[in-house]
């Protein structure tokens, strides 16, 4: 439960942060279909990223019991730790920490 949770919440902040970054202009959407959803709207794609996000977190808990699910979760939560990172690096360069840690 735990695990579904934790995919959810970096879900969440996935999608807070897109919006931050696309609408101050200082990044864009790499996925094109999630793209595709925020050209219609922040609203429209913040709607379609919770809803997307709280599907995958249901069917991961309905079946933690399966072995391929559990794999899943963890590769999920992986991915997504992986993409949070990458937030912070464009905060960092948006910021110009970058430039005062001398990259």
């Amino acid at each position: 439960m735990h695990q579904a949770i934790l995919l959810f919440t970096l879900n969440f902040f996935d999608a807070g942060l897109t919006l931050f970054w696309t609408e101050t202009g200082r990044a864009t959407e790499a996925n094109s279909i999630m793209q595709y959803f925020l050209d219609g709207g922040p609203s429209v794609f913040l709607l379609f990223k919770i809803c997307i996000g709280l599907f995958a977190a249901l069917c991961f808990y309905r079946w933690a019991h399966l072995p391929t699910a559990k794999l899943g979760l963890r590769l999920s939560i992986a991915v997504y730790l992986v993409i949070f990172a990458i937030h912070v690096g464009v905060g960092l360069v948006a910021t110009g920490v970058t430039t005062w840690l001398g990259f």
